[in-house]
């Protein structure tokens, strides 16, 4: 047994991430009756599901009980093959419910005054849906409140180092799952124990320098899944999105301004003609159509903005805008979505409608993760997981508004389901410490200095294999170098060692899944295949 110093306290349900998915299986798990206690490497609320990356989260819903047979075969058309059937259908017909139990925890749903605009159809959609927006505050307030009231413990700054099962390599499905975290404030390694795990630990956005989601989701809940037992499916599928330049780690820049957009390069001269040039279309028309969609697309001719876009490397291409007549474009004058954006923009950044700023591409929300079925459940006995580090009810392009969707109704259920497998389970007893964490629970502090020079080279060697242009010859040198790095950072069982392999695992998942598609697939792009999925 660890000492005092490295024991959290027991409960039956252990949910890994603070951010939307996370704290919704928390509650839901609480009440169903679990014992529950929240662990997150940053803040309660935090991750990118929190992050003011913009002015709020998008959320789409079946419009009424007819549309739910539309949205699913919709979902199953832009995911190109590679999202689960079965699993789609249970996810759309969970997304009204969970709307409805957000509703009733009292968080206001912001509604468009004006929702037959063009700029509601959700990215890739070709209809309007029901639409609602999640603005972080009420969200935030509401759900903490119901945090307090159901008694769930919240500990912050405890990030994931490793998921084993109490038993050992003969253990069965009656054993508690052991977490290893590292309690940032103090330095050391902790032990908690429970009965169910419920992974909610984000993407892995924070793998690429340029990133719009939070730098912490750097894949160790995908990295402990998998050396658990559970199967990781469509990593290749990373959604790759305009941002604004010079704003941290970015903001987002919203695709429906590329209707009123006019890009240059630093000579002033039109960036995107040579791109649209290339496919047969007219700039302009190519910008109307990349308007309709947040993330790249390998499968429309509106990827002539992004290949111009990643021509134009970190620094981005200027933009500025204008109406149909080249004039300055007047905020008052265009629809309900574009006047949010820049209301936003405007306190934010102080950025309007009428200054030039500069765009390029990032990492944002992945669309693969851990396989899960329709309650929330992975290849591994006793670990569930939800939220963006999921996959298989997207494939390889989202519709808009679905990944908050996916974190109500998979983290409703992963919630449920684990208290549920709690009352089944039998009662705990005295369990071994796992030998390799022996070392890493002596250890009185960490040194920083080696997870941030690993998570540096991960970066460059993510930004540069794995973003829109990838290729074979890339591909393969950048898993060569994770292999190596992986084999360094596994020579010593230590907490930084932990941390340095869970990140180049995760990596080395998603190079591998981009190697092995040798043709482009949404937002998979291969620059050194002409083969090309409808």
């Amino acid at each position: 047994m660890p000492g005092p110093d490295n024991n959290a306290e027991p409960s039956t349900v252990l949910v890994v991430g603070g951010g939307l998915a996370g704290v919704t299986a928390a509650i839901a798990a609480a009440e169903a009756g679990a014992q529950v206690t929240i662990t997150c490497a940053g803040r309660l609320f935090g991750g990118s599901s929190f992050r003011p990356a913009t002015w709020g989260l998008g959320l789409v819903a079946p419009d009424g009980p007819g549309d739910e047979d539309d949205l699913a075969r919709t979902i199953l058309d832009i995911g190109g093959g590679a999202a689960d059937e079965a699993l789609v259908r249970s996810f759309v017909a969970g997304i009204a419910p969970a709307v409805a139990w957000l509703e009733a925890q009292g968080v206001a749903l912001k509604r468009p005054r004006n929702p037959d605009e063009r700029e509601f159809v959700p990215c890739f959609d070709h209809k309007h849906r029901r639409w609602y927006g999640l603005e972080r505050e009420p969200v935030q307030l509401a759900l903490a409140k119901r945090i307090r009231q159901l008694g769930i413990r919240v500990h912050e700054g405890w990030e994931l180092l490793d998921v084993r099962r109490a038993g050992g390599p003969r253990a069965n499905g009656g054993d508690p799952l052991l977490a290893l975290l590292l309690d940032r404030a103090s330095g050391r390694a902790v032990v908690a124990e429970s009965r169910s795990v419920v992974v909610a630990t984000g993407g892995c956005g924070g793998l690429f320098e340029r990133r719009l989601g939070a730098a912490e989701d750097t894949g160790a809940g995908h990295a402990c899944a998998l050396r658990l037992g559970a199967c990781l499916t469509n990593m290749e599928f990373m959604q790759i999105m305009p941002g604004l330049v010079g704003r941290g780690d970015g903001l987002v820049f919203n695709e429906k301004m590329f209707r009123w957009a006019r890009l240059a390069d630093d000579a002033g001269r039109d960036a995107l003609a040579p791109a649209a040039a290339a496919l047969g279309i007219e700039a302009r028309k190519a910008l109307d159509a990349r308007a309709c969609h947040g993330p790249f697309t390998s499968r429309l001719d509106s990827r002539a903005v992004d290949l111009a876009l990643n021509t134009a490397g970190p620094d981005g291409l200027r933009v500025r805008f204008a109406d149909a007549d080249g004039r300055p474009l007047s905020e008052a004058s265009l629809p309900e979505f574009a006047q949010t954006y820049f209301r936003w923009l405007r306190e934010a950044c102080g950025l309007g409608a009428d200054n030039e700023s500069r765009v390029a591409l990032f990492a944002h929300a992945s669309n693969g993760g851990i396989a899960v079925d329709e309650h929330g459940r992975t290849a591994a006995d006793g670990l569930f997981a939800c939220g963006e580090c999921t996959g298989g009810m997207h494939g390889a392009d989202r519709l808009g508004g679905l990944s908050s969707a996916n974190c109500l109704v998979f983290g409703l259920r992963a919630g449920k389901e684990a208290a549920r497998r709690t009352a089944r389970s039998a009662s705990s007893k005295p369990y071994a410490i796992p030998e390799s964490w022996q070392r890493p629970l002596a250890q009185a502090s960490t040194d920083e200095a080696p997870v941030r020079e690993t998570l540096r080279r991960v970066r460059s060697i993510m930004a540069g294999a794995c973003m829109v242009g990838r290729s074979e010859a890339v591909l393969t040198d950048a898993r060569a170098q994770l292999t190596e790095m992986r084999r360094c950072a596994e020579e010593a069982a230590t907490i930084e060692n932990l941390q340095r392999a869970n990140a180049i695992n995760a990596a080395q998942a998603m190079v591998d899944a981009a190697l092995a598609r040798t043709e482009s697939l949404g937002s998979h792009h291969r620059c050194d295949s002409e083969e090309r999925r409808p």
